[in-house]
């Protein structure tokens, strides 16, 4: 197929007590569940604007913004949107936890069971006559009229019993060779390019099952196959798709349509298609999910959290490539959903990260004026999120003459290609975000001019602005799930938000890593965390995937092989983990210090260095470690920001005077004029913690044990 559709992009939200309780119910394979949720995070794009395109000095708040919907894969739905969606649908109540906001799913395991139906997406109101109509009718261009019978006709009739057409959805057209073969081991010895080559079809399972291929690809052949020279690429293709984890490749000479081999090798596909998530998708086809009350809401308690994050994302590209304008008066937008409720919660909703974010700022909230019309379709229309909108029929969209500034389509059921679109007569940009038939690379965070945050404080006020917590609060809220700061948290994060460097010493327990994560992701940059023991740096990683922010990553000699090691450098390389995590050890690696290097070249620039556990600086410290001398130097010298200095960030439970004053002088980055202040490091008032208990056990030891303790303990080990 030539002309393929646009790009992939990813940004998901979900009800974490919901998607908790389903993994949890033993029905529902948890492993199956987080796949499923990842793929869907992943939608396609297509768009007469470059929605890639960054406008020429994008406001740093935007970048912010930007990198906050795509911080996980998925990641958690704002709290203000779960509550909205807990009023209308109900089957929810209020958290009940101390410290944490957010709600607690309440429905019974019928409705998780249609929950975890809805997330196997087909549409059930396409088939093959309004496919390929939409395929006539479209600048889609299959490479032969013997492939367009064979999708259009072939697939839906020889399979499932002659009823298919649903299989047309899940079969991608001309996939690119190259995103499946995915073993570097492979491609070597193939010997092969394979970003130039596409297969035919390929179904890709949505989650993989023991012991179970990955998905499914056809070949249809010409005669040109008879060749010595093609055969000989055929079956270095077969065996590297086989070797990639796939069915072994299913061909169709066109030599054999119609004779007995040819239906034996739809037998054989057939074969293929017996799994659960084909089956799924098969009864959703048959019996949409749309016509009853508990598929209906069990699609928008899945499924529209999703769709809110698609029209998020598209509507801050618009912002960023200039397509809309925070300067101006009034925004004309339009939004057709194709399927579940989610335009209008989109939009107020990222108003009000915007407002909060102005507030933040100190400056005078002032947002264009907002004209939203949502176009709907029929099956959708009386969903119970819909209550109290005004909505309009699909049907107006062909007579609608208003000068939109954009125009979004937003389908989850839907996938890229082969799908009926909807164009207005006047709109300036138009956008369609539908499911991708398989996960795309990562959108890299955005990074630019870091943001110099109002302070908190007023003068040498005692207790900070109210005005000022409280955009923190809203954040704390909505990213973390928290109700409130603990003590010491708000005086470090005022420092660090302003691209100062500071110290924390708050007790263990108390909230230290909380304050380099929030200001992690209110900045335009990527973070680096120096950490002591490896365990700590999986412990970092496992705890934000816990808190739906899964785009980090951590560097250390336990990823074992190449491979894993090779994603992990290039996932922090090419922009794609916010935050890194690695030992004191590697930050004096020539080799990693050239993948920093790499970084700036690429415009992949820092917003901040933190030091856990900073006593390990000093020789005064109970831990001292002599890899930790001369942090902050490399931390400012390596890794760079578009301008200036990082800030950086020194954190631990306790230190004494002796050991502060080696830490604000190895902070100081050994630069003149950049001494840590005394007022720059934040105590907690006691580090009492009464709620600890220290127990001595007598280990008993052979001398062959504690010769391995000791042959273990060297600087290879903490790298």
């Amino acid at each position: 197929m030539n002309g393929m559709a646009g790009e992939v992009f990813q940004s998901g939200y979900i009800i974490p007590d919901l998607i908790k309780r389903m993994a949890g119910s033993g029905a529902i394979e948890a492993r199956h569940l987080n796949d499923l949720l990842a793929k869907l995070s992943h939608f396609s794009v297509d768009s007469n604007i470059g929605l890639n395109q960054l406008a020429e000095g994008p406001e740093s708040s935007l970048l912010v913004l930007h990198n906050l919907i795509i911080r996980g894969e998925p990641t958690f739905i704002p709290v203000d949107l779960e509550k909205k969606l807990a009023e209308k649908l109900g089957n929810f109540s209020p958290s009940t936890k101390e410290e944490l906001v957010g709600y607690e799913f309440k429905g019974d395991a019928n409705l998780m069971q249609h929950c975890w139906k809805a997330l196997h997406v087909i549409e059930p109101r396409l088939n093959r006559h309004s496919q390929y109509s939409a395929y006539k009718n479209s600048w889609e261009n299959l490479d032969s009229r013997v492939e367009e019978g064979f999708y259009f006709n072939a697939i839906p009739s020889h399979l499932e019993n002659g009823h298919g057409d649903f299989l047309i959805q899940l079969f991608q057209p001309q996939r690119s060779l190259d995103t499946m073969v995915d073993s570097d081991r492979v491609r070597k010895r193939m010997r092969s390019n394979f970003r130039t080559q596409r297969a035919d079809f390929v179904l890709e399972f949505p989650y993989s099952m023991p012991l179970k291929p990955r998905g499914i690809c056809l070949e249809i052949d010409g005669p040109h196959h008879l060749m010595e020279d093609q055969q000989t690429l055929d079956s270095s293709r077969d065996e590297a798709t086989f070797q990639s984890g796939w069915h072994p490749t299913v061909r169709f000479p066109v030599q054999q349509f119609g004779n007995p081999s040819h239906l034996a090798s739809f037998a054989t596909l057939q074969g293929y298609l017996n799994t659960p998530s084909i089956q799924i998708a098969k009864a959703n086809y048959t019996s949409p999910l749309y016509a009853s009350a508990e598929g209906r809401l069990a699609m928008q308690l899945v499924l529209t959290p999703f769709a809110i994050a698609r029209v998020q994302l598209v509507l801050v590209k618009s912002l960023l490539s200039g397509i809309l304008r925070l300067d101006a008066p009034k925004w004309n937008i339009a939004i057709f959903e194709k399927d579940v409720p989610c335009g209008r919660l989109a939009v107020n909703n990222l108003l009000e990260t915007l407002h909060q974010l102005q507030l933040l700022a100190g400056i005078e909230p002032s947002l264009p004026e907002i004209s939203l019309n949502v176009f709907v379709t029929k099956e959708f229309e009386w969903f119970s999120l819909h209550e109290g909108e005004k909505l309009f029929p699909a049907s107006e969209l062909a007579t609608d003459t208003t000068p939109y500034d954009l125009f979004i389509e937003v389908a989850t059921l839907e996938r890229a290609l082969l799908t009926p679109s909807a164009r207005l007569q006047n709109a300036k940009a138009y956008v369609r975000a539908r499911s991708a038939f398989h996960s795309g690379a990562y959108l890299p965070f955005l990074s630019g001019n870091l943001i110099s945050w109002r302070s908190i404080w007023d003068g040498e006020a005692v207790l900070p602005r109210e005005a000022g917590v409280q955009p923190l609060r809203y954040f704390l809220k909505n990213i973390f799930r928290k109700k409130d700061f603990r003590p010491g948290q708000i005086p470090i994060l005022d420092l660090a938000l302003r691209n100062q460097s500071v110290v924390g010493l708050l007790p263990t327990g108390g909230g230290k890593s909380l304050t380099y994560q929030i200001a992690a992701l209110l900045q335009p940059g990527h973070t680096l965390v120096i950490d002591p023991i490896k365990s700590l740096m999986k412990d970092q990683v496992d705890s934000l995937r816990k808190m739906g922010i899964s785009r980090t990553v951590y560097i250390n000699s336990s990823l074992k092989g190449f491979k894993e090691r090779n994603r992990a450098y290039q996932s922090l390389q090419n922009g794609e983990a916010l935050i890194c995590f690695v030992s004191p050890e590697r930050m004096q690696m020539k080799s990693f210090r050239a993948h920093l290097q790499s970084m700036y070249e690429k415009s992949r620039y820092f917003a901040y260095g933190v030091i856990d556990e900073v006593h390990c600086v000093s020789e005064w410290g109970h831990d001292f470690r002599t890899s930790y001398l001369s942090l902050g130097k490399n931390l400012v010298e390596h890794c760079k920001p578009i301008s200036g200095r990082i800030a950086l960030f020194g954190l631990t439970a306790t230190a004494s005077f002796d050991v502060l004053s080696d830490v604000q002088r190895e902070l100081s980055g050994s630069q003149s004029g950049a001494a840590i202040p005394d007022h720059h490091i934040i105590r907690h008032e006691t580090t009492n913690r009464n709620e600890i208990q220290f127990i001595i056990d007598d280990v008993k030891l052979t001398e062959a044990e504690i010769a391995a303790v000791r042959n273990h303990a060297n600087a290879n080990n903490f790298a």
